[in-house]
């Protein structure tokens, strides 16, 4: 009987992420990222999750930037390491602190959610 499964592989071989994540902004500055980097090797790890943010890719609208993603992937080859982007758009622990200022200035465009207060009867 042959078993069916999914197997995680890079570069044609089964591949197992030992990870670690950076802190939500660690990712935006790449002097800042060898610090990172090194502590990441001191684990043994092979592989980063590190956040990539819609304000640094985008900063005017229509131009983006990518500058920061290369830079991030050419310091994780220069390691011999992997690594796993995490998208932060809009939102992020329920704030809006990663969307690019053209989004967070416009309010018309890019409307808030509001609040109605319920007042719950008890039963």
């Amino acid at each position: 009987m042959t078993s069916k499964r999914t197997v995680f592989t890079v570069d044609g071989k089964p591949f197992i992420a030992i990870a670690g994540e950076s802190h939500n902004s660690s990712s935006s500055d790449a002097a800042y990222m060898q610090g990172v980097w090194d502590k990441a090797e001191e684990e043994g790890l092979n592989t980063l999750l590190l956040p990539v943010t819609w304000e640094l890719t985008e900063p005017v609208e229509g131009q983006f930037d990518f500058t920061l993603v290369d830079t991030l992937i050419n310091q994780a080859r220069e390691r011999k390491m992997h690594l796993i982007f995490l998208w932060f758009g809009t939102w992020k622990n329920a704030q809006c602190m990663y969307a690019p200022e053209w989004v967070k200035k416009d309010m018309v465009r890019f409307p808030r959610a509001r609040w109605k207060r319920v007042r719950i009867r008890p039963d």
